[in-house]
């Protein structure tokens, strides 16, 4: 996204054409509220450079059960909206987070999935939102895919980063036993924040 250095003080077809793109922009935003497609339209022109379908895809709000809807028919919309918020849109990725926690357990392993490769944002929304049903069905995928070549390596780059520690693990601290439980298990499965919670060595025995 360029920097925004005015227009000429004289009218020109490139204003002209600015004018007509604010127009077409602005609705864009307004379809965006339920419309992931028209969103992806307005990043698209936001990347491209457009100043106006930058300051409104910023700025943006949406209808989260719309987008919940359209998620559940196409889940792939879900990793699009992780590389925006990975780009900076905080809107989008509290859209995000507010998915994953309303959403079924398949949107929060498709953030996995963008998270396992290396978007920090993604790792952000699985930290805050993660749950105890969310983490059972992780550490229970990598009991039985750990070694999967497909699975593997996408389930150990999220487990084993170390920016994987979700905030509900900070209940152990109030002795919480199921936390307590699930620290322990990801310290076996190699995540270095829950061996050094526990202060005892990785055991990296999946690989």
């Amino acid at each position: 996204m360029q920097e925004y250095t005015g227009l000429d003080s004289l009218p020109s077809e490139s204003s002209i054409n600015t004018s007509i793109s604010s127009s077409a922009v602005s609705t864009l935003q307004t379809l965006a509220v339920w419309s992931p497609l028209a969103l992806f339209e307005l990043a698209d022109l936001a990347v491209a450079g457009d100043l106006a379908a930058e300051q409104q895809l910023l700025s943006a709000i949406f209808d989260l059960p719309s987008y919940l809807e359209f998620a559940a028919q196409d889940v792939t919309v879900l990793p699009r909206l992780a590389i925006l918020a990975e780009l900076g849109c905080e809107n989008i990725q509290v859209l995000l987070e507010k998915l994953v926690v309303e959403g079924p357990q398949d949107f929060f392993f498709s953030i996995a999935g963008v998270a396992g490769e290396g978007a920090r944002t993604a790792f952000s929304i699985l930290n805050q939102t993660a749950s105890f049903d969310h983490l059972a069905a992780l550490t229970g995928f990598a009991d039985s895919y750990g070694r999967d070549e497909v699975f593997g390596p996408m389930l150990r780059r999220v487990i084993q980063s170390p920016d994987f520690f979700p905030n509900l693990l900070n209940l152990a601290a109030e002795g919480d036993e199921t936390a307590w439980a699930f620290l322990v298990k990801l310290a076996e499965l190699g995540n270095p924040n829950a061996s050094e919670w526990l202060q005892v060595p990785e055991a990296v025995n999946w690989q």
